[in-house]
């Protein structure tokens, strides 16, 4: 049905007895290699040259280390314009974040960006705040080994130390976590409904 709209320019609506005619453009996107794709046999090759028209390679943030540090000063903006602050990031502190790998993208650096504005002891946000907030390894507290393999069990050890580290400080350990404060407190209303 796709492939009908994409080449006829008609789509036929469910309980329709005849196709109607639309005039509209796609615009589609991956994360994967869609030639990789065809060749492997797990995407049809015909609706591949239907959608590739243009393709745009956009590379991930990490191969774009100008971008990371233009990107870095406009949530930083953002966020001092939020909090009613004055924040700046030190050039150091720059480079730090653009030499950074950003496995999560542009979304994990906006949310690292939002827990410097939060945790960073001055107005200046320096190396040594991207450091201790951002590039430093986290580990959960039963160290090197993982206590399980389940996601949520995963994720509440992950809040429960983040609480503890900040000693109850809700809105600090949700930046920590790279989580809205709402998504925590419910989290937290849920566990407490738990009984644990």
């Amino acid at each position: 049905m796709l492939l009908r709209a994409l080449q006829a320019k008609e789509i036929r609506a469910v309980g329709d007895d005849r196709p109607r005619r639309v005039d509209v453009r796609v615009l589609a996107a991956t994360n994967r290699d869609l030639l990789a794709e065809v060749e492997a046999g797990r995407f049809r090759e015909d609706l591949y040259y239907r959608l590739s028209t243009i393709v745009i390679d956009v590379p991930p943030l990490r191969a774009r280390g100008r971008d990371v540090v233009q990107l870095a000063r406009a949530f930083l903006a953002r966020e001092a314009a939020q909090q009613g602050l004055e924040l700046e990031l030190e050039p150091a502190a720059l480079e730090a974040l653009a030499a950074y790998p950003w496995p999560g993208n542009v979304r994990e650096l906006q949310n690292a960006i939002a827990r410097l504005a939060t945790l960073a002891s001055a107005p200046r946000i320096t190396v040594a705040d991207v450091e201790r907030h951002v590039t430093a390894r986290r580990r959960l507290p039963s160290g090197d080994a993982l206590p399980t393999l389940e996601i949520e069990a995963l994720e509440r050890l992950a809040i429960e130390a983040a609480m503890k580290k900040h000693a109850g400080n809700k809105r600090a350990a949700a930046a920590e976590l790279g989580i809205a404060l709402k998504t925590l407190y419910n989290k937290l209303e849920r566990y407490a409904g738990e009984g644990r």
